[in-house]
C-alpha cells in the first residue's frame, strides 16, 4: 500500500485500473465515429459538411480545456475533480445514444469533449504524481495502450457494431465501462496531487477559449477547403493572436492559468516537439492507410479496419517494451530507433501502387506503430522528467495542448497536400490519386526523418538503470 498526500493508505494498481478505464474510453471515443459517418448522414439527413462536426467538434473542446486542466489538478480535490470528469462523459455517452436529432447529438457530443478533455488532461497528471522517475516506464506502458492502441481499434469497432447491430451501439457500448469507472472511483480515487491554491483568471479562460477555439477550428478546415480559404485564414489569424496573447498573459501575471515556464527547461521543449511530430505522421497515415484501402483496393470500411488491426495489436505489445526501456535508462535509444522505424516504413509506403499485396501493406503498417510506440509515449515521459514535480500539471497541461494542435495541424497539411497533388494531375483516375497519396506519405517520412535527427539532442539519463529485484 502507499498513501495519499494526507497519509491515508491506498492500492495504486485499484487506482492505476481506474485511470486506465477512464481514458481509454476517452481516448477511444474520439475515433469511434470515423466508421460511422455515412451511417449518421442516412439515419438524420445530413450531408458530409454537417456529419463531420461530430468529429471536429470533440477535440475542438478538449484543445480548449486543456490550458485549464493545470489550474483544475492544482486547486480541486483530485478525487472530486476526476469522479466530476467521469460523470460529464458517461452523461455526455448516454445523450448520444439515446439522440432522436442530429443537434441533440451534436450536444451529447460536446458533453462527451468536455468530460473526455478534463479525463485527458488530468489523468496524466495524477499517474506522474503516483509515480516517481525511475518508476515512470510504467506510464508509458499504461499510456501508450491508450493513446496509440484506443485510437487505432475505434474504426474497426465502430465498423463493426454497425454491422451488428445500429449507430447507437458505437456510443452505448462504452456505458458499461464508463459506469465502472465512477463506481470504482468513487473506491480507489484519492487526493494524490499537492494542492498549490492560486485565483483563476478568468481574462486568461476568456482569451484561451477565443484563441484555441479559433485556431483548432481554422485548422480543421484547412484540410477539405484548402490553406488559402478566407475562412481558414481568418480564424488562423485571429487564433494565434489570441494565442500570443494568452501566452504573453501567463508570463505576466503572478498566478497564470498556465505556467509557461517547463518551456524553458530544453529538454522538456525538444522532446514535447518529437511527440508532437510523431502524433502528426501517426494522424495523417491512420487517416490516409483507410481511404487509399477503400479506394485502390476497394475495400470496404469494415475490411480496411481489420487490415490495420495488426498495426494496433503492434503498438499494444510494444508498449510494455517501451515502458521497460525508460525505466532501464535507455528511453533515448528507443526514441531513435522508433524514429528511424517510422521513417523508413512511411517512405516505403512511397512505393504501394494499385497492386501492392494488402497483406504486405498491414505488416508495414504495423512496423509503423512499433516505431510510434517506442516514440510517442517515451517522448513524453522523457519531457516530464526533465521538470521538477511542482511542474507536472502545467507540462501535462501544455502536452495535451500541443498535442490536439499537432493532430489537427497534422492532419490538415497532410490531407491538404494530397488533395492539392490529385488536383494538379487534372484528373481523378486511379494513378491520380495514387500519386496524390504518395505526395502525403513523402510529407510524413520528411517529417519522421526530422524526429530522426533532432532525437540525438535527447540527454541521456544521468542514473543508472535501475536492476530488477
Amino acid at each position: 500500500m502507499v498513501k495519499d498526500i494526507n497519509g491515508k493508505p491506498y492500492s495504486r494498481k485499484l487506482l492505476v485500473a481506474v485511470l486506465l478505464i477512464g481514458i481509454f474510453c476517452a481516448v477511444l471515443n474520439q475515433t469511434l465515429l470515423f466508421t460511422a459517418q455515412p451511417t449518421l448522414m442516412h439515419v438524420f439527413h445530413i450531408g458530409a459538411s454537417t456529419v463531420q462536426w461530430l468529429s471536429t467538434i470533440y477535440p475542438l473542446v478538449v484543445g480548449v480545456l486543456m490550458p485549464i486542466t493545470a489550474w483544475m489538478a492544482d486547486n480541486i480535490n483530485t478525487k472530486t475533480l476526476m469522479l466530476t470528469a467521469y460523470g460529464i462523459f458517461f452523461i455526455g455517452t448516454l445523450c448520444c445514444t439515446i439522440a432522436g436529432s442530429f443537434s441533440f447529438l451534436l450536444v451529447g457530443r460536446i458533453i462527451q469533449a468536455i468530460g473526455g478533455g478534463m479525463i485527458q488532461g488530468i489523468t496524466m497528471t495524477v499517474l506522474f504524481n503516483i509515480y516517481n522517475s525511475e518508476e515512470r516506464g510504467t506510464i508509458t506502458s499504461l499510456m501508450g495502450l491508450a493513446f496509440g492502441l484506443a485510437p487505432a481499434i475505434g474504426p474497426t469497432l465502430s465498423g463493426w457494431l454497425i454491422q451488428i447491430s445500429s449507430w447507437r451501439l458505437v456510443f452505448g457500448v462504452l456505458l458499461p465501462f464508463e459506469l465502472i469507472t465512477f463506481l470504482l472511483g468513487m473506491v480507489a480515487l484519492k487526493r494524490v496531487i499537492p494542492s498549490r491554491p492560486s485565483k483563476l483568471d478568468w481574462v486568461s479562460v476568456i482569451v484561451s477559449t477565443i484563441g484555441f477555439t479559433a485556431l483548432l477550428y481554422g485548422l480543421s478546415l484547412a484540410g477539405s477547403v484548402g490553406w488559402f480559404a478566407s475562412t481558414v485564414i481568418s480564424f488562423g489569424v485571429v487564433g494565434i493572436i489570441f494565442v500570443v496573447w494568452f501566452c504573453h498573459r501567463q508570463t505576466k501575471i503572478a498566478n497564470p492559468m498556465l505556467n509557461l515556464t517547463p518551456f524553458k527547461t530544453f529538454q522538456y521543449t525538444l522532446s514535447l516537439g518529437i511527440y508532437a511530430i510523431a502524433q502528426m505522421v501517426m494522424t495523417g497515415v491512420q487517416f490516409l492507410l483507410p481511404m487509399y484501402l477503400q479506394d485502390i483496393h476497394l475495400l470496404t470500411p469494415m475490411q480496411s479496419g481489420m487490415t490495420l488491426i495488426i498495426g494496433a495489436l503492434a503498438m499494444g505489445l510494444m508498449s510494455p517494451i517501451s515502458g521497460y526501456l525508460i525505466n532501464h535508462g535507455y528511453g533515448r535509444a528507443g526514441i531513435i530507433s522508433g524514429a528511424g522505424l517510422l521513417t523508413v516504413s512511411v517512405a516505403v509506403f512511397t512505393t504501394i501502387s494499385t497492386t501492392t499485396s494488402v497483406i504486405l501493406i498491414a505488416l508495414i503498417y504495423a512496423v509503423l506503430n512499433i516505431g510510434i510506440a517506442l516514440v510517442s509515449m517515451p517522448a513524453q515521459t522523457v519531457a516530464i522528467n526533465a521538470l521538477p514535480n511542482s511542474l507536472i500539471s502545467h507540462g501535462n497541461a501544455a502536452m495535451s495542448m500541443v498535442r490536439q494542435i499537432a493532430t489537427s495541424l497534422g492532419l490538415s497539411v497532410i490531407v491538404s497536400v494530397e488533395q492539392t497533388v490529385i488536383k494538379a494531375q487534372n484528373g481523378h483516375t486511379l494513378v491520380d490519386q495514387l500519386t496524390g497519396y504518395h505526395a502525403a506519405f513523402l510529407l510524413s517520412a520528411i517529417l519522421g526523418a526530422i524526429v530522426f535527427v533532432i532525437a540525438f539532442r535527447i540527454k541521456k539519463p544521468h542514473r543508472e538503470p535501475i536492476t530488477e529485484n
